[in-house]
């Protein structure tokens, strides 16, 4: 109960060759026939078949999932390098300086990749594209901006980095479902 596949988490699947099915199938045959055998040792004989066919699939299935872990790594790694050049970007609204918009190809091109990676790692890892991360962190700023700060809406909207106060209104309802001014006014 305690190997990896399985639990519910696991990988529960694992592809095969011919020869490997061949190997598996004669593993099966062979517990299936001492198993109905009835001989005085045949439990132990079949626990000890059980167990060579549970070690040869452990063995397999590790050698599948450390390949995947190496991929889930790598994409760990570039989703985490990419959110903090968008949080940098968001940050600089701490210091007075408006929020600069960058493209999804700006930031690949940072990272050394295609924007295509970017969007697949960044959508496999987090079932969101990478502008929507981008969005919805910049809705949180927006957010606690309205809460923590007395400039009007549209001196908010130039640091947020949206050139136009209306366009910016239109982006936080979407994001938020609430105009700017009705968060202000009942908060949360």
């Amino acid at each position: 109960s305690q190997l990896p596949f399985f639990q519910l988490d696991g990988q529960a699947i694992l592809k095969l060759s011919e020869g490997e099915i061949a190997f598996y199938r004669s593993l099966f045959q062979m517990m299936d026939a001492e198993f109905n055998s009835g001989q005085l040792m045949s439990n132990d004989v079949t626990r000890g078949l059980l167990h060579a066919l549970l070690s040869k699939a452990l063995s397999r299935y590790e050698g599948v999932v450390s390949m995947r872990e190496g991929q889930a790594q790598r994409g760990v790694a570039l989703l985490s390098a990419f959110r903090e050049l968008y949080i940098a970007d968001i940050r600089s609204i701490r210091s007075g300086i408006p929020i600069l918009h960058r493209k999804i190809s700006d930031y690949a091109s940072m990272l050394a990749i295609t924007p295509n990676h970017l969007n697949d790692t960044v959508k496999k890892l987090t079932g969101h594209s990478a502008s929507q991360l981008i969005h919805n962190q910049l809705a949180k700023q927006a957010s606690m901006c309205l809460l923590r700060s007395d400039k009007s809406i549209a001196e908010l909207s130039y640091l947020l980095g949206f050139e136009d106060s209306a366009y910016f209104s239109r982006f936080y309802r979407a994001h938020t479902g609430k105009s700017p001014t009705e968060f202000r006014d009942h908060g949360q």
